[in-house]
């Protein structure tokens, strides 16, 4: 795994915590349907489900998280004054 992967990891992980249950509980459900057997191959399923969850924390974090904390950003440095806005640069 590069290291870049793990630091695009890391920066999702936020959206990992929020979204690994669902994940789960979408898991849960197709195997109660019958989709899915855990039973039959359970580190198969558990690795499916953390690369899904993985999958999904990216998706989140790369179409929600990061939209949105760039909007916050900029509507926040509207309201900081010129004299504020050098002194604390947005990374």
């Amino acid at each position: 795994v590069a290291i870049g992967s793990i630091d695009r990891i890391g920066d999702a992980s936020y959206a990992l915590y929020l979204c690994h249950p669902v994940v789960i509980a979408v898991g849960r459900i197709l195997s109660l349907k019958g989709w899915l057997d855990p039973a039959a191959m359970p580190w198969a399923y558990l690795c499916g489900i953390v690369a899904a969850s993985i999958g999904a924390a990216l998706l989140l974090h790369r179409l929600v998280e990061v939209p949105l904390t760039a909007r916050a950003r900029r509507l926040l440095a509207g309201l900081a004054t010129p004299r504020e806005r050098v002194r604390a640069p947005i990374s």
